[in-house]
Order: structure tokens, then C-alpha cells, then sequence
């Protein structure tokens, strides 16, 4: 709740929606729209007019009133202009008059605000009835954080009821309530076994909220341990949010140090579930690391995977990973998957195997140019039309992919190559007996169609 309009920095009380909380300390004297009348136009005592008030907890109400108005989503209580200056002295006497004659009271928290930003201290309502008013007590976020403040003092069954009564309600709180009243106790439970698969899901969600670098600093340490410890279901929920992890994790560097060993241990991990899950997700996480590790790490792994797994699903899913960051490959690259596939393809002739094989050659040949279509990818996809488990709508495809790798390399070689010679004038016909005598076809005839002339 900083100075509204003022030219001052932020002072470290910021609302929920600002950063202005975090960039300093309080002010020793707050802005005169939350501080009670009697402090700010003193209290008449006698014949000798208004003295300045001591500070009760009458007072203290009176600014949460004000506070809680405005946090509520209405204007300040009296007005911007008793907000916008520091301190209760720095606002004229009429000013702040005119903001109370003009205070209006709104919004669902108007009956508790209007009894709490009384006038006269003496009408105030105390803190204890504070509390106990409904507009507090039936607030389900409220119920909610109080539940939060004693989770740990649970049994583990009244923790998993309790987190799966709040699915879908983590809308309650703001940005800044979820990172420092509702995150940290879920990160706690991460050291509880039986309740990470409950407790992971929630956290990966409420990170979304959270900027790169709240996310860094807040939420990846606690994840830390569980990234490299975690197997079966864990590790496989884990996996599902590595889209998410690229998108919060800021730098690449953190990411492979992080995330990316948990992926790779997925890739190699003994479940097929989850060696799935893994290489659905390589792509996200190969779009997130430096070409180097690109080169060394994740793409040898892919090949090894592909090559060596007895699982139909596992090998499909490594090679449409391949194929998917294909146009990231080099040179070395190119060579090392070519291997892998002509050995994948001499030992699998199995149509989703050749349906793979053939969409990464095709994949390679849009990034490695018409040579490498030439000399690789066409030897190699050719051969592919004779799979025996292929269908007829299969054949098409691979038709239609073979067709599209020869218009490439046509296209390109009729960019280049010299016109054709026009061809030969054609001579008057023979007479019928002279070409029964020669049996020849006539010395300007092209029986192909060459466009090159007869021969000499």
C-alpha cells in the first residue's frame, strides 16, 4: 500500500499485485490515509483545543480497517491524496477532513471496515471482535492459510485430505500470499514420501505464477534433492512438467543442472512408462540446453536408446524425438543418426519403425541440404517401400515422402544445370521402300524421348 502518485521510491509495502514490497523497509511515520483521526487532528481536551493523541490499539484498528478496504480491491478509504504522502503531518488538516466527510464504505468488507475506521475511537470495534466478524471468519482463503499454519502438526492422512479439499481453489490467493504463506509448507512435504505425488502436482502448478526468478530462488532448491532422487510415478510427474521447468528456469546452465539429468534418467530409466514420458519430453528440454550438450549428451542417448530398446513404443518415441530436433543437427550429427538409422532398419521392419525412420531422413534432408538427400537419406529411405507390414495407405506416404525428396533435389539441380541443347531439325520423311530396305528408324529419330540427339 505505497504512496498512491507520489515521486517517492517504494518503501517495502506494496500491494499484492506490485513488487514495491520488497524493495526496502517500512516508513517510521506511514501515509496519513492510514493513520486514525486522533493522531492526525489530535483530540480537544477542555478550553484548550485539539492535543495530539497518544497511540492506542483503538488506533491500530482503525489503520487495519484501511488497510484491509484497499487490499479488498476498493480505492483508499480517504481518498489518494491522504495516501499520497509520508507521514501524518505532510497532509493538510482539511485535506484529511474532506477524506473522512468523503470515506464510503464498499464491497462485502464494508460492515467490519465501517465499524473498525470509526470516527470516534470510542465506537471502534476491538481487535478480539475483529476477528470473530464473518466477513473473516466464513473467508474460505482465510481458513485455508490458518489450515497451512498448523499442516505440519497433522497426521499424513489429514494432510492428503486437507491438499486434496484445495485442487482448483489455489486461485484464492494472490501471487504473493501463494509464494510466502502457501509454498512454503508444500515444500516442506516434499520430505515426505508418501506425499509427494500429491504434493508435487500442486507445487509444479503454483510455480506458474511465480516469475523465473521467484521460481529459482523460492521453489527449484527445495526441488533440487527430488530431481535427483526420484524414480517410478515421482519421477514420471516430474517429467510432465519439464515444459514448465524451460519456461521458469532462466538460464540454461541452471536448467542442465537441474533438470536436464532428471530427463536423461528418465530416457534411461528400466520403466517403459516412463522412458516414454521422457522422450515425449526431450524435445522441451533439448530446446532449453546449449548446443554442446545437444550435441553430446542428448542426442548419443537418443541413438543408443533407439538402437538398443526391445520396446516398439520406447524405439518410435526416441526416433520422432530425433526427428524433432533434427534442424539442430551438424555435420556429426547428421553421420551418427544416419548409422543408427540403417542399422534400426536392417533389424525392424516394422511399419510404425519404418514410418519413424523414414520421417527423420526426411526431417534430416530439409536441414542437410539436396547432398545429403542424394547420398544418404534416398539410400536409405528407398528400400523402405518394400517393408512387407506396410498398408496402402502406409506405401502412399512413404511414396509421397520419397516424391518430395527428389523435387528437392531436382529443384535444386535445375537451379543450376546448363539448359538443355534445342533439338535436332527433323528431316523429310523416306520413302516406305528406302526405310524397309534400311530397317533403320530414320537418323533424326529419338526413340526415348531424350532430347539429346541420335547417336553418331
Amino acid at each position: 500500500l505505497g504512496p498512491w502518485g507520489a515521486a517517492t521510491p517504494a518503501v517495502g509495502y506494496g500491494s499484492s499485485d506490485s513488487e514495491a514490497y520488497v524493495t526496502g523497509p517500512l516508513p517510521l511515520v506511514p501515509s496519513a490515509g492510514y493513520v486514525a483521526p486522533e493522531l492526525v487532528l489530535g483530540v480537544t481536551t477542555g478550553g484548550y483545543g485539539a492535543v495530539a493523541a497518544e497511540p492506542t490499539g483503538s488506533a491500530d484498528v482503525f489503520s487495519l480497517g484501511a488497510i484491509v478496504h484497499e487490499l479488498a480491491g476498493n480505492p483508499p478509504l480517504l481518498g489518494e491524496a491522504c495516501c499520497a504522502s509520508v507521514g501524518g503531518g505532510e497532509v493538510g488538516e482539511g485535506e484529511y477532513r474532506r477524506g473522512l466527510r468523503n470515506a464510503r464504505f464498499v464491497g462485502g468488507c464494508a460492515s467490519v471496515v465501517s465499524r473498525m475506521c470509526a470516527e470516534d475511537p470510542m465506537k471502534r470495534i476491538g481487535s478480539a471482535e475483529v476477528e470473530r466478524d464473518a466477513w473473516f471468519a466464513n473467508d474460505v482463503g482465510l481458513a485455508a492459510l490458518r489450515e497451512l499454519d498448523g499442516f505440519i502438526q497433522k497426521d499424513v492422512l489429514a494432510r492428503a485430505a486437507f491438499l486434496q479439499s484445495l485442487q482448483g481453489r489455489w486461485d484464492l490467493f494472490d501471487a504473493r500470499v501463494t509464494q510466502y504463506r502457501v509454498l512454503p509448507p508444500l515444500l516442506t512435504e516434499l520430505r515426505t514420501p508418501e506425499l509427494q505425488p500429491l504434493v508435487l502436482p500442486l507445487i509444479l502448478n503454483l510455480a506458474e505464477r511465480q516469475t523465473p526468478e521467484d521460481f529459482s530462488e523460492w521453489t527449484l532448491p527445495h526441488l533440487a534433492p527430488l530431481l535427483v532422487t526420484a524414480t517410478g510415478h515421482t519421477l514420471g510427474t516430474i517429467l510432465k512438467s519439464t515444459a514448465k521447468f524451460a519456461d521458469r528456469v532462466p538460464s540454461p546452465e541452471t536448467f542442465e543442472l537441474f533438470v536436464l539429468p532428471a530427463v536423461l534418467r528418465g530416457v534411461a530409466a528400466p520403466e517403459v512408462l516412463v522412458q516414454e514420458e521422457a522422450l515425449r519430453q526431450v524435445t522441451a528440454a533439448a530446446h532449453k540446453v546449449t548446443p554442446e550438450t545437444l550435441r553430446c549428451t542428448v542426442v548419443p542417448l537418443l541413438h543408443k536408446t533407439a538402437v538398443d530398446t526391445t520396446a516398439a513404443a520406447v524405439r518410435v518415441n526416441a526416433l520422432v524425438a530425433l526427428g524433432k530436433i533434427a534442424p539442430c543437427f551438424s555435420v556429426p550429427e547428421f553421420d551418427a543418426t544416419l548409422d543408427a538409422l540403417h542399422r534400426i532398419a536392417a533389424n525392424d521392419r516394422a511399419a510404425a519403425t519404418v514410418m519413424c525412420v523414414l520421417g527423420v531422413a526426411d526431417a534430416m534432408g530439409k536441414v542437410g541440404g539436396v547432398n545429403l538427400i542424394a547420398s544418404r537419406c534416398l539410400p536409405l529411405a528407398c528400400p523402405l517401400m518394400l517393408a512387407p507390414g506396410l498398408n496402402r495407405a502406409q506405401i502412399e506416404t512413404v511414396s509421397r515422402v520419397l516424391g518430395g525428396m527428389l523435387r528437392r533435389v531436382e529443384e535444386a539441380r535445375v537451379a543450376t544445370a546448363p539448359p538443355a541443347p534445342p533439338p535436332p531439325k527433323k528431316q523429310p520423311p523416306a520413302s516406305v521402300e528406302a526405310t524397309g530396305a534400311s530397317g533403320g528408324m530414320g537418323d533424326g529419330a529419338d526413340p526415348f524421348g531424350m532430347g539429346g540427339g541420335a547417336d553418331p
